[in-house]
């Protein structure tokens, strides 16, 4: 189901999902041959941080973990930006010296990314601690995976939100990657939603899918939080994503092709995944059964999209590496 927003919003929404596929899938081609260290992909979660950024404000403040891509992009930083910095060039957003895991998005009110499971939750509560102390109404919304539920990091940030009653959406984006064999180990269940009822803190449990289930949620918390009404948790759980935990190197079922989801051309055999239980896809075929959108402005944006993800690729292949001698420069802050 749609959000209940204007054909713009819904529009820009769309547009900011897909242009996180595209990225996540350029990231595949590229590969390790490319991108130094690690990289998580937000393949399957990419609607979720697209659907919050509209129910939020650019004053607000927003945290992700490792798996940052489509938080980045929802927020507004340039493909290009990220893209050099994901190839560790110094035209990247962060001038090469955070790669994939740690970007940031100077001046989108995004607080700097942790690697380290639940180690940003803390951070954007204390985000939250320090509008409530400037007297704003402005939210925090850290972004996590069901892994994070069991770090300490996690239950101490619960406790001082609802201690200080702070204005913070914390945002469970539930994708089974904890471990497959035995989800909810760590916590008794998956996804952790019943921890922040110990709190007192209401929880909203989402299907990932539902780009219009999960805004609703989003506005009813943040409303909350901006009137003083102190934290809420929304679980978001998304089917666990064919391009696997980490290192994407190949999709099973192929890069997504929207035709079949807006009615052109039916799924081709042995597609499943995409059929049933990609965000994106669904985005596609709900935004033109609801005359939103016609089937031919959709495969209109995205063209649009891979012309931009590939002038992406081509700046930051092109951008230079960070010589040796800045390894000490932009380590602390201006005085």
């Amino acid at each position: 189901m749609l959000p209940e927003v204007s054909r713009e919003v819904a529009t820009t929404m769309f547009r900011k999902a897909l242009l996180t596929r595209r990225f996540e899938e350029e990231c595949i081609k590229l590969g390790r041959a490319e991108i130094p260290g690690h990289y998580h992909l937000a393949y399957s979660q990419e609607v979720t941080a697209a659907v919050i950024n509209e129910a939020a404000r650019p004053t607000d403040w927003m945290g992700a973990t490792h798996r940052n891509h489509h938080v980045m992009l929802a927020r507004g930083l340039d493909p290009k930006l990220l893209m050099a910095e994901c190839l560790g060039k110094s035209t990247g957003s962060n001038h090469g010296y955070a790669g994939s895991f740690h970007i940031n998005a100077p001046g989108l009110n995004v607080v700097p990314t942790s690697a380290m499971v639940a180690g940003m939750i803390p951070v954007a509560t204390g985000a939250a601690l320090a509008s409530k102390a400037k007297g704003t109404d402005d939210v925090a919304f850290p972004f996590f995976g069901d892994g994070s539920v069991g770090e300490g990091a996690f239950y101490e940030s619960l406790e001082v939100a609802t201690v200080h009653q702070l204005g913070v959406v914390y945002i469970c984006e539930n994708n089974g990657f904890l471990d497959p064999d035995m989800p909810g180990w760590r916590t008794g269940h998956t996804g952790g939603s019943r921890v922040p009822l110990a709190f007192d803190i209401p929880v909203s449990i989402v299907d990932g899918m539902d780009s219009g289930v999960l805004y609703r949620a989003a506005s009813r918390a943040i409303d909350r939080a901006r009137k003083g009404g102190g934290p809420s948790f929304i679980e978001v759980r998304t089917y666990p994503s064919q391009a696997g935990h980490m290192d994407t190197v190949e999709l099973p079922e192929g890069f997504t092709n929207l035709e079949p989801a807006v009615g052109l051309r039916p799924y081709d055999a042995g597609v499943s995944w995409y059929s049933l239980h990609d965000p994106v896809s669904r985005f596609a075929q709900e935004l033109v059964i609801g005359e939103v959108l016609s089937a031919e402005e959709v495969l209109g944006i995205d063209k649009e999209i891979m012309v931009e993800i590939a002038e992406a690729t081509k700046f930051a292949r092109e951008s230079p590496l960070p010589r040796p001698e800045e390894a000490l420069e932009r380590m602390y802050a201006p005085f």
